[in-house]
């Protein structure tokens, strides 16, 4: 059914989606149930709140956008090992972040995009991060148009 590293393996499937663990799940293109890790991953959506994360990412399947799904800090770390992607979603209220682990982050991964859920208008512990190492700021309830836009813009910016 699948070829992958032992490091890695496939919890289960259900709808196209592949359950590594708790905290990582891949959402793969329809009909897709060959999987070779590392994964080339588009965007990795990281928010605690499942059914957010959910949501969101119908939006982005929609889209033709290959996804994983994270629930933690830990996941995220784990993933990121492993793989690559080029864009980071990241709920900033559901999640423990602070301005060190977006510096870390962007140490670590300088190519990675990242784009911040909030339904708060002020972060003033993340202004550094927010400033330097955030790509872009979204209110929550998140607009779905505004997230593509987000994303095109990314992709243009790498194009060039």
């Amino acid at each position: 059914m699948s070829t992958h590293d032992s490091a890695q393996e496939i919890r289960s499937w259900h709808n196209n989606c592949c359950f590594l663990n708790d905290d990582i799940t891949y959402v793969l293109p329809a009909a897709t149930r060959e999987v070779n890790f590392p994964m080339k991953t588009e965007i990795v959506i990281a928010d605690a709140d499942v059914k957010a994360c959910r949501a969101l990412n119908h939006v982005l399947k929609n889209r033709h956008f290959q996804t994983a799904l994270i629930n933690s800090l830990k996941g995220l770390e784990q993933f990121l090992e492993k793989n690559s992607c080029r864009t980071i979603i990241i709920d900033l209220d559901t999640l423990p972040v602070n301005k060190r682990f977006f510096r870390d982050l962007k140490r670590l991964y300088p190519m990675i995009h990242i784009i911040g859920l909030s339904e708060h208008s002020f972060h003033p512990e993340l202004e550094e991060a927010i400033s330097q190492h955030i790509f872009a700021c979204v209110n929550k309830p998140v607009d779905p148009e505004e997230i593509i836009f987000l994303l095109k813009s990314i992709n243009e910016h790498n194009e060039q």
